[in-house]
This record gives C-alpha cells, sequence and structure tokens, in this order.
C-alpha cells in the first residue's frame, strides 16, 4: 500500500527551500573569491561522499536531494572563481599547463559520464 507522500515530502521540500534561501545568501557566493585549492577541496568532498558506500538508500536519498539541487546553484555562482583559478594555473605554471587542464576535463567529464552510465 502507497503511503500518501504529501505528509512526508512537504517538510522535506520546505527544508530544500530553506537551505537554498540560506546558500543565496552566503557570502562566498555573494562574492566568489575562491582559490584554485578550495574548489578543489570542495569538489573533492562532493565526490568522496557521494562515492561512499555506508549509506542507506534513503539517506543517499537525502544527500542526492540537497547535493543535486544546490550544488548547481554553488557552482554557477562560483564559476566566475573557478574560470581564475584556471587563469591563475596558466599564470603560474605557463602556457603548456592548458593541455594538462584540459587532461583533468576530460578525466572529470569521463568520470561524470561513467557515473551516469552506470559503468
Amino acid at each position: 500500500m502507497r503511503l500518501h507522500a504529501k505528509q512526508y515530502t512537504e517538510p522535506i521540500y520546505d527544508r530544500l527551500a530553506d537551505y537554498h534561501a540560506e546558500l543565496e545568501r552566503h557570502p562566498l557566493l555573494l562574492a566568489p573569491r575562491l582559490s584554485h585549492q578550495a574548489l578543489y577541496e570542495f569538489s573533492r568532498r562532493i565526490h568522496a561522499r557521494a562515492c561512499s558506500s555506508r549509506w542507506s538508500e534513503p539517506d543517499t536519498a537525502g544527500w542526492l536531494l540537497v547535493a543535486e539541487t544546490l550544488v548547481p546553484v554553488t557552482f554557477g555562482a562560483l564559476a566566475a572563481a573557478t574560470a581564475r583559478s584556471v587563469e591563475d594555473m596558466l599564470a603560474i605554471f605557463g602556457p603548456y599547463a592548458a593541455p594538462v587542464v584540459e587532461a583533468g576535463m576530460i578525466e572529470a567529464w569521463l568520470e561524470m559520464r561513467e557515473l551516469l552510465d552506470g559503468s
């Protein structure tokens, strides 16, 4: 028998809306000034958590709801900082770093595709 989900889902979506509102007011998103290392650490933590096998299915569903909804907001707000970090890497390491940046992009793309394709 299927539960009437609204009584359970409504508080969940209300909490998600609260998280979203709080995120939009976060000082980091209002004036994104992250270093390359901070961006890397943020991405690494998200990836590590997403790949963890210690969770129950409901825990995973809750985590993914927040991550998949709010991480794009975060990365959208940090796009300029991310672009600056690439420019910083090229300024520090010179033009030979461009293919290395592209290799990182390819690796991320393939990993994302692998996760999406269930491989």
